[in-house]
């Protein structure tokens, strides 16, 4: 249903992530798109390869990737940097937003389907006061909207850049050896011989259908494929499912002042990112950063919560919601951000252990979301994220520092502005665990 044809298998290349993303400026032919580094990352020349002209090779910068090793740390000096943990935080929850932005404006265009997939939740969901993971896999319609989404407005249209092994020839261009390539995920999912009706907003292509982006049918590769697809693909599709079925059982949405669903301009929302969704996303990666900075500052205390964590899960792939309630330390460690307290400055989550001390708005020593009428009104949603990310992170790696590297060089200095971020990257190592 709605998908045709099948891709040829791509050309074969080095699956190694780059420093470089890349977010759309304004797009209107599948033929070329110009791009822009996103603000996070260094700026580069930028070259844009039309239809029908041999692309020129590219000398590849060195990447800087996460180092993850398969045993124990080796006691020599690493040959890979660390990553900058403010890339891999910043590009999870960025990518969600920008997802979630471009699922509601859909939506909002095709109040039909709207209509549709809130009835499917809360017919799924009847009295409940929220949507949880076990809830979403009964939603068969809310996965084929984000499905859609994902097929018209990938977040990250050219994927992660990648670099030829060996020369190769396409529809008789000649790739030659080390080309930077940069995959069009963008065009793929919007190309008429693959699917039907390409550019329109169609969620139901995807019921009863087999199609899914985990990387084996190459028409549809929102995150990429092979060895490295993106490695933050189920978290992220876990925070977007939630994220919308709470959003859309919660409240009912409608176009602003008597607009109707054809003024809805979509490509202004290129250029433009709505501050709630920013907003929120912003501030979780940053928190995620500074408790990761604490804990790797206080290896007994990162002990101590990973061993919770672990002890609930026993041999579980991943954490959810119902575990987190059990996580008293996990919480304990995401509230210690302290202001007024004894040893103000040092880092002691014990001070939240047996203490009803919350930042709910009650304790107005302890308000980082505020309080009153006008409390964060995400603020369940934020604090439920953290949980969730920082549990499944703590629970699949072992961190550590880089090598040669002590907890008291970890630079804790802080910049100002409307959020707090650390002025210094964050380099972690870290090592699969094995239950």
């Amino acid at each position: 249903m709605g998908v045709k044809g099948d891709l040829e298998s791509p050309p074969k290349v080095a699956e190694e992530p780059t420093e470089f993303g890349w977010s759309p400026t304004k797009v209107k032919t599948t033929e070329a798109i110009i791009v822009k580094p996103i603000s996070m990352v260094p700026p580069m020349e930028t070259k844009v390869i039309e239809t029908g002209k041999k692309p020129e090779p590219a000398p590849v910068k060195e990447p800087i990737v996460i180092d993850i090793e398969k045993s124990e740390l080796p006691k020599e000096e690493p040959t890979k940097e660390s990553s900058d943990m403010s890339d891999i935080f910043a590009a999870g929850t960025d990518t969600s937003y920008i997802t979630l932005e471009w699922t509601m404006a859909e939506l909002a265009r095709s109040p039909n389907r709207l209509k549709r997939v809130q009835d499917e939740i809360r017919g799924i969901l009847g009295n409940k006061s929220k949507v949880k993971e076990d809830d979403i896999t009964k939603m068969k319609y809310l996965k084929a909207v984000i499905k859609e989404s994902l097929r018209l407005h990938p977040p990250a249209p050219l994927l992660v850049p990648r670099e030829s092994l060996e020369a190769t020839k396409i529809q008789g261009y000649e790739i030659p050896k080390k080309t930077r390539i940069l995959v069009n995920a963008f065009s793929i999912g919007q190309d008429p011989e693959f699917w039907e009706e390409a550019h329109e907003f169609r969620p139901e292509r995807f019921l009863n259908n087999l199609i899914d982006f985990k990387g084996n049918d190459f028409r549809f590769i929102p995150f990429g494929a092979g060895r490295r697809i993106c490695p933050g693909m189920h978290l992220a599709i876990s925070t977007i499912e939630l994220s919308l079925a709470n959003l859309l059982y919660r409240f009912d949405w409608k176009l602003p002042n008597n607009m109707s669903p054809e003024d809805l301009d979509m490509w202004k929302l290129m250029e433009c990112q709505p501050d709630i969704f920013a907003a929120g996303t912003d501030t979780t990666y940053i928190t995620l950063k500074w408790a990761m900075a604490a804990l790797a500052r206080s290896p007994k205390i990162l002990q101590r919560v990973q061993g919770e964590i672990r002890e609930i899960l026993g041999n579980k792939s991943k954490v959810n919601e119902d575990d987190i309630s059990k996580m008293n330390y996990l919480k304990a460690v995401i509230k210690e951000d302290p202001e007024c307290w004894e040893e103000a400055h040092e880092f002691r989550p014990d001070r939240f252990w047996n203490n009803p001390i919350d930042f709910k708005g009650n304790d107005l020593h302890f308000i980082l979301f505020s309080a009153g009428r006008k409390i964060c009104p995400a603020m369940h949603f934020a604090i439920s994220i953290t949980e969730l990310a920082l549990a499944n992170m703590l629970y699949g790696f072992d961190w550590k520092l880089p090598d040669n590297m002590n907890p008291e060089d970890l630079d804790m200095v802080e910049t100002f502005g409307l959020a707090t971020r650390m002025k210094s990257d964050l380099l972690l190592r870290c090592v699969p665990y094995k239950a």
